[in-house]
């Protein structure tokens, strides 16, 4: 009897009636191949710039991007390091707007001006480096940060 009702159902579920249209032949690749239509009504051209952007010269900088970033070096210490092997991080009191932050951070993230990274996570110190242009040159400088006893 069990057997009979979901016969039942499953006949009235899979059934095509006289009204419902015939399986496509079309195949999914052809719906992704056929062209698209851009109608640009009410919409933004993707191919035209926008008024008032002016694009970056080339080799040009900007930022900073972080308020890490803003931080001279001077006003950085250094309190805790955590050396795990696969992921050593550092515990670093900053200065941001005349106030005393304590931020966690890693290896190759940004602190201090001038695009400084964290190049290296030692056991009781940190090594920062700094690049700096003077006309068409960089010169990149490093800054060893150590705990303060």
């Amino acid at each position: 009897m069990v057997n009979f009702i979901i016969f039942f159902i499953l006949l009235h579920l899979f059934a095509i009636s006289e009204d419902s249209e015939a399986p496509s032949t079309r195949s999914h690749i052809q719906d992704y191949a056929s062209p698209f239509v851009y109608e640009k009504d009410g919409q933004l051209d993707p191919f035209v710039l926008p008024e008032g952007l002016n694009p970056l010269v080339p080799g040009a900088y900007f930022g900073p991007f972080l308020e890490l970033q803003e931080v001279k070096l001077d006003f950085v210490k250094l309190k805790g390091v955590f050396l795990d092997p696969s992921r050593p991080r550092v515990l670093v009191q900053v200065r941001i707007a005349d106030k005393e932050k304590l931020v966690r951070l890693g290896k190759n993230d940004y602190l201090g001006e001038n695009f400084g990274y964290i190049a290296a996570i030692r056991e009781n110190e940190i090594v920062v480096v700094q690049t700096f242009d003077q006309g068409n040159k960089k010169y990149s400088t490093t800054r060893t940060i150590s705990i303060e006893k």
